[in-house]
């Protein structure tokens, strides 16, 4: 839920105050705390990106020579890794709100910078433009209005006709929103789905356009198909 308020009179415990808008913090704590948690693990499960590499080598092309990039809820630099394997002359930067994400970051990537931030606040990086940001599988923590301030602030920090990779998990109108997904170690992440119109949706909004989409089942660890994952590269202008 989101509360439009001035932030007096509440606790910092129930509140973080970002552009004029409450948003409970239980979601970012608990986001935070689990990748802190798990932030090595995370580092050796998802560094492989050769799903996601045929997009992400298409972000590149899309970015110029000593090009400026922002890899947003990096966590522990997996993608930012991929992209430096491959272009060793770009200028990256990473923010994540979990310290222990990086921590793995930068022992990932030396010759990168990181940073502790909460991507929902990226004024901290508007006095420098982007050639290309990194939004890699952030949505799904990430209700729907707290989508369009991201995108919104994306569109911010970008050059013009600077491109954008996106990913999120899909599903319909009936079920998308949010839930929650428990590890077996009884650990509750809260996620989110999201209706692939409203993220075109918002993304229209936001000035972008859409040059590439595709779509990946993941299994689950028996080998059942889960959500789709949707990946896209949007150009702003």
């Amino acid at each position: 839920m989101l509360y439009k308020h001035d932030g007096r009179g509440l606790p910092n415990s129930l509140k973080l105050f970002i552009y004029g808008y409450i948003y409970p913090v239980n979601n970012l704590e608990n986001t935070r705390d689990i990748f802190n948690k798990y932030a090595k693990d995370y580092r050796e499960k998802y560094l492989d990106q050769g799903a996601y590499a045929h997009v992400l080598l298409e972000f590149l092309k899309g970015i110029p020579i000593h090009g400026a990039v922002l890899d947003l809820g990096c966590g522990p630099g997996n993608i930012s890794r991929f992209l430096l394997d491959h272009r060793q002359d770009l200028r990256l930067t990473g923010m994540d709100v979990a310290p222990a994400m990086i921590e793995e970051a930068r022992k990932l990537n030396p010759g990168a910078t990181f940073q502790v931030g909460n991507v929902l606040d990226t004024r901290g990086f508007r006095e420098g433009k982007f050639d290309g940001m990194v939004s890699g599988f952030i949505l799904p923590y990430m209700d729907t209005e707290q989508v369009r301030l991201h995108l919104d602030q994306i569109a911010g920090g970008l050059h013009p006709e600077g491109i954008l990779y996106l990913s999120y998990l899909e599903e319909n109108q009936q079920k998308s929103g949010k839930v929650i997904s428990r590890n077996s170690k009884g650990d509750e992440l809260f996620m989110y789905y999201h209706c692939s119109k409203e993220i075109d949706r918002l993304a229209a909004q936001a000035g972008f356009k859409v040059d590439m989409r595709d779509k990946i089942t993941p299994r689950s660890e028996n080998g059942e198909p889960t959500n789709n994952e949707i990946i896209m590269l949007l150009r702003w202008s």
